[in-house]
């Protein structure tokens, strides 16, 4: 009795795992030591648009952009070394649109010390970056005709002068 009590307690706690990995606000994925997914929570597929099958099992940098490839080469052997992570990446959704994310992430590792997995939340902030972009061009452009103001102007004079020194062309 004591034993049914005790698998029915640990089948009881994995659904609740299973539950709450599932059903979080937020993308999850974990990757092994070369950067193949081991799993990704329903969130994640979600965002991107993916099935499980498309995902587990390969390579992480298949789903950002080709220019981004080498950056997150480097920063994953970083993130390896450091044991965390706070950045942001671009994905690519399974539809061909960028997706913004920002990105923390811990190390695992076996009870030797071994590499065992990572262990990554993803936030998307896509919304975030347009809205920056787009205070970032209304702060050098006129409101009404979308041409520069006289901030950017003023700016490019500053630094046309700081650059006086140099010649424009030779």
């Amino acid at each position: 009795q004591e034993r049914r009590d005790s698998v029915e307690q640990l089948r009881e706690s994995e659904e609740r795992f299973q539950m709450l990995f599932n059903r979080a606000p937020m993308g999850y994925q974990s990757l092994d030591e070369e950067g193949y997914f081991i799993d990704v929570n329903q969130q994640w597929l979600d965002v991107l648009g993916y099935s499980r099958a498309e995902v587990v099992g390969h390579w992480f940098g298949a789903f950002i952009p080709q220019e981004d490839r080498q950056d997150f080469t480097e920063r994953f052997q970083q993130f390896k070394k450091q044991g965390r992570i706070s950045c942001e990446i671009r994905m690519i959704h399974k539809t061909g649109r960028v997706i913004h994310f920002a990105v923390e992430g811990r190390i695992g590792h076996g009870a030797s010390g071994v590499f065992l997995q990572t262990y990554c939340i993803l936030q998307d902030i896509t919304e975030q970056k347009k809205a920056e972009a787009d205070l970032l061009f209304a702060s050098y452009h006129d409101y009404l005709t979308g041409l520069y103001n006289r901030r950017f102007l003023d700016q490019e004079m500053s630094r046309m002068q700081a650059e006086a020194a140099y010649p424009i062309s030779v």
